[in-house]
């Protein structure tokens, strides 16, 4: 006696394969990583751009008060206040550069947006040796 069996049933479904499934559940998945760190580059571009503006405002605020004739150190000691309060490790000094000329140089410690970034020139930055980049913000101006 001979047994039949059945034709395959499987010929007949239809849809995606396990295999479709999950390469299209990997792309999304890429996607979704790509766009979380696009995410926090935005987030750490934007931070940077606000801490270069509270340093240009603080620069701003420090050659201001030297022009109406505040004492150099109320201002150093002002400026420094507020940049430790506004930017992360900051500071501001004031520096005589000749007879006529002061540098107002404001400085703060960033996290470089790429992990191999170098400082541009910080020779006239101080150190802040917390593993990020430092920024300095120099303003010039007339005694």
């Amino acid at each position: 006696m001979k047994i039949h069996f059945p034709r395959c049933a499987y010929a007949k479904q239809s849809g995606d394969t396990l295999l479709e499934i999950a390469l299209a559940l990997w792309l999304i998945g890429i996607a979704a990583l790509g766009t979380i760190r696009l995410q926090l580059w935005a987030e750490r571009a934007h931070r940077a751009a606000l801490w270069r503006t509270h340093a240009a405002y603080l620069a701003d605020t420090a050659a201001e008060a030297l022009r109406s004739g505040s004492a150099i150190v109320r201002v150093m000691a002002t400026g420094n206040a507020r940049a430790a309060a506004d930017l992360p490790d900051g500071g501001m000094r004031i520096v005589d550069q000749g007879p006529e000329i002061r540098l107002i140089v404001v400085h703060w410690n960033e996290i470089a947006l790429w992990p191999d970034a170098q400082p541009h020139d910080a020779r006239d930055c101080p150190p802040l040796g917390s593993g990020g980049i430092t920024q300095c913000l120099f303003v010039t101006i007339a005694k």
